[in-house]
């Protein structure tokens, strides 16, 4: 379990802190700086193709039908599926371990310390139709670790109503 902190400054997100106590490790962002875990300094991956990247979401129930479906076309296009990991893949996403974080149905509280996280790494995070994320987004959350992947990843779910 995750402990998630921001901190937005007219409306956007300036700072994030995820702290996981059980595996000893605190990841910080802060918009004028490098972010790190424990100090040390993190990036995210160079994956630029689908075919190649690691896609991660909470748990396959979060979806709504037509969400479900955008959702599982994207991921079979990708290298590695996997369910779990709730805040933490954002993390692993700004650490380079993971390329793709998708989410559907979550609330301010759950994504907003993660965007500074994931553009100080140098990864993109938006809504499912490419707009930054804020207090009022739907709940449905990109988080990619290049352009050309978070590119990609838009054509599957751009669209997906919330049916």
């Amino acid at each position: 379990m995750g402990t998630l902190i921001a901190l937005l400054h007219h409306g956007q997100p300036v700072l994030g802190v995820l702290d996981m106590p059980v595996l000893d490790e605190r990841w910080l962002a802060v918009r004028t700086q490098p972010p790190q875990c424990n100090e040390q300094a993190v990036r995210v991956s160079d994956c630029e193709n689908l075919t190649q990247a690691r896609v991660y979401t909470t748990s396959p129930d979060a979806f709504k039908a037509l969400e479900w479906a955008a959702f599982d076309a994207l991921s079979r296009a990708c290298v590695l599926r996997r369910f779990g990991g709730d805040c933490y893949s954002y993390a692993q996403l700004a650490g380079g371990y993971i390329d793709l974080v998708v989410e559907a149905g979550l609330r301010p509280y759950d994504y907003l310390a993660m965007v500074t996280l994931v553009q100080q790494a140098g990864g993109i995070i938006s809504d499912w139709d490419g707009q930054p994320l804020g207090i009022s987004s739907d709940g449905r959350v990109l988080a990619a670790a290049t352009p050309a992947l978070h590119a990609q990843a838009l054509v599957h779910l751009r669209g997906a109503g919330s049916a």
